[in-house]
């Protein structure tokens, strides 16, 4: 989804999947963890390090990756909140909350904490998301304490300051009245209004002006106390450390007291209107820029290989449709590419292009024009060869560090995919067939539900009225 988004963020890029949860009540008295030895589930399947699962009395899920390659380790935690547990007075609420996370603690001010990271030689990332936030830190293994100690110090005991509650308030402030003059990053706020209107999600995840001054130190609290908690997170520790030292680290976790859990946020489904198009017009622009959403499934649906490699033709790779068409054969654009948003309700392939004002009306014709070519006659399968090859020649990189197969392990886990997933994805995509392709095109796409947000100068606002 497209999303301006503030402080440190994870790169999806390394990431082959996007994910899916289910609420979990606090276990039940069950005091020994047991690990789970992970195994391929074919003779083609990825071989992965083997990896052990536990949870852990108060319910934190945790994945454990010894690697004795390196002199490092480090401790990733998945907590499921993002954005769309915001409401609608308060956006922002939850970004505010992580970003506060390492602004002070009962043991450290914000100063002492930067200072303390840098003198460990440690990288510390908080990234809020819609649906889910990370907080990672890494280091070397012989300071494996004094990590483990300042990271657990941040999670447990934040302090929310109202010192650090305003400032943080006027960076975010000031950061959503520079975007404004960044045309890209306007189009993407636009559509995501368009797309999500009476949600949270139809607003910066940072919040707008008027919901930061709504919310305050208690809403911050309050925020914590009911989703920062260990039923409703998920732990990866990766890396050099030994058996005494890996204890050491779940004795500090099962430390983290557990609370009993909201219900679930109902599902955020695409506005039920049939408007088709949403434009904004602001002068001195000298290109439009184009945002398109198509819907689609969950992660968790069994046709996601299916999309993946539809997309691929379609607009994700370099020699896709859209992009020898519309930039190479038309040159309306110097780029042009779709890409593939899945999440816990739903999921969108969104196209993103500039071009000409003049040409505004065009593009987004021919845009059009390949959905509905896609959709009446299909791929073919010299494209799927491709696609196939192509696919399975990115997925190494999403598993070429320990650290990353962990990352992996977690957000399936979130999306409630599975480990074989990745056990399996060459096979899976091996496997998959032209007429099956063909089919989920006719399954998941359709013209009449496209949604397009363009914007441009207002020299172009009677061409775009034909579209409507």
């Amino acid at each position: 989804m497209f999303k301006y988004l503030v402080g440190v963020c994870f790169t999806a890029s390394i990431l082959l999947m996007s994910c899916q949860t289910a609420k979990k009540d606090i276990p039940s008295a069950n005091p020994t963890p047991v690990a789970i030895a992970a195994k391929p589930t074919s003779s083609t399947a990825l071989k992965l390090k083997p990896t052990k699962e536990l949870v852990l009395e108060n319910g934190l899920k945790v994945y454990l990756f010894r690697d004795l390659s390196l002199p490092r380790f480090s401790i990733n935690l998945l907590v499921k909140v993002g954005q769309r547990n915001d409401t609608l007075e308060k956006v922002g609420v939850n970004h505010l909350t992580a970003s506060l996370l390492e602004q002070g603690s009962n043991q450290y001010s914000a100063t002492q904490i930067a200072d303390k990271i840098a003198s460990l030689g440690s990288d510390l990332s908080i990234a809020p998301g819609d649906e889910y936030t990370l907080v990672s830190i890494d280091g070397l293994s012989m300071s494996v304490d004094a990590i483990v100690d300042l990271f657990s110090e941040l999670v447990f005991k934040p302090t929310f300051q109202n010192e650090e509650i305003t400032k943080l308030k006027k960076e975010f402030t000031a950061q959503l009245k520079k975007v404004q003059d960044d045309a890209s990053q306007v189009a993407d706020l636009g559509l995501n209004a368009f797309l999500h209107k009476g949600t949270p999600l139809a607003y910066p995840s940072i919040g707008t002006e008027a919901s930061l001054k709504k919310i305050g130190k208690s809403d911050i609290i309050k925020n914590y106390l009911t989703n920062y908690r260990p039923n409703n997170s998920i732990l990866s520790i990766v890396g050099n450390i030994s058996e005494d030292v890996e204890k050491k680290i779940l004795d500090r976790f099962k430390s983290w007291p557990a609370r009993s859990l909201k219900p679930a946020v109902a599902a955020i489904k695409p506005p039920a209107d049939n408007k088709k198009m949403e434009s904004q017009f602001k002068k001195d622009l000298v290109q439009s820029e184009i945002r398109v959403a198509m819907p689609m499934i969950p992660r968790k649906h069994p046709d996601y290989l299916k999309l993946r490699l539809i997309n691929e033709i379609f607009g994700g790779g370099f020699v896709s449709r859209l992009n020898s068409k519309i930039r190479d054969q038309l040159g309306l654009t110097y780029g042009i590419s779709s890409s593939l948003d899945l999440g816990l309700d739903q999921g969108y392939m969104y196209v993103s292009t500039f071009t000409k004002n003049e040409t505004t009306q065009q593009v987004i014709e021919q845009i059009n024009a390949e959905v509905a070519k896609l959709i009446d006659e299909g791929v073919t399968a010299k494209e799927l060869s491709s696609a196939k090859n192509m696919v399975l020649a990115q997925f190494p990189r999403a598993l070429e560090t320990v650290d990353r197969v962990a990352f992996n392990f977690m957000y399936l886990d979130f999306y409630g995919v599975g480990s074989n997933y990745l056990y399996d994805f060459q096979r899976s995509v091996d496997r998959l067939t032209l007429d099956e392709i063909n089919l989920a095109i006719k399954t998941h796409f359709s013209l009449d539900k496209m949604k397009i947000f363009v914007l441009a100068n207002p020299s172009v606002e009677k061409s775009l009225a034909a579209i409507r």
